[in-house]
């Protein structure tokens, strides 16, 4: 709403692929497959779960459509903040397709490396407000039941061990990605593609 009308933007730059652009970062956002990138993020920790021997509780380990809803919101969380996240690093998440580069992993991997604790942080702030809307709080000792979780703490206050669950988190968005099939790439290059 505080842009100027297409008219004047049109004397400056492309107004037309200026828009494109803008949209390309709500184009998730507002997609009805976030249940797919849902169900992707669930099955991706689950296969973690199992590699690194974690203990699950059984009313997580199964698959996603047997979820209760408050563990699938929880998911659906997880998803639309993925492409929140990548915007970060001008990233934008859109659906596989035949023009699909097939190397995408690579570049989205080095970029999320170079930037892993600004998007570690960006993750837990999406997590702690999620969690907090849901009605949990900060307290030890952890209790699901009663909906309280050590880790609803800033950044600064988090354990080394929590911040490196964070980083995993957003190491593990490429191979989410590729799950639910879908890629991520730079914001420009999607641009210049269209």
């Amino acid at each position: 709403s505080a842009l100027p009308p297409e008219s004047i933007l049109a004397r400056d730059l492309d107004a037309g692929e200026f828009f494109e652009l803008m949209k390309q970062r709500n184009a998730f956002k507002t997609s009805p497959d976030v249940e797919t990138l849902a169900e992707a993020v669930h099955e991706n920790y689950r296969a973690q779960a199992q590699k690194k021997g974690w203990t699950v509780k059984l009313e997580v380990n199964k698959p996603y459509a047997e979820l209760t809803p408050d563990f699938k919101a929880s998911n659906r969380a997880a998803a639309l903040r993925i492409p929140e996240v990548l915007e970060l690093i001008n990233y934008v998440v859109l659906p596989k397709g035949p023009k699909t580069p097939r190397n995408w992993r690579v570049p989205l991997e080095k970029a999320i490396g170079n930037h892993i604790d600004r998007l570690g942080m960006a993750e837990h702030l999406g997590w702690e407000d999620e969690r907090r809307a849901n009605g949990w709080v900060a307290g030890k000792p952890r209790d699901d039941a009663r909906k309280i979780h050590h880790a609803l703490v800033e950044w600064s206050q988090l354990s080394a061990e929590d911040k490196a669950k964070d980083r995993e988190n957003v190491q593990y968005i490429p191979q989410i990605l590729e799950r639910a099939k879908y890629y991520a790439a730079p914001v420009r290059s999607v641009a210049t593609s269209t």
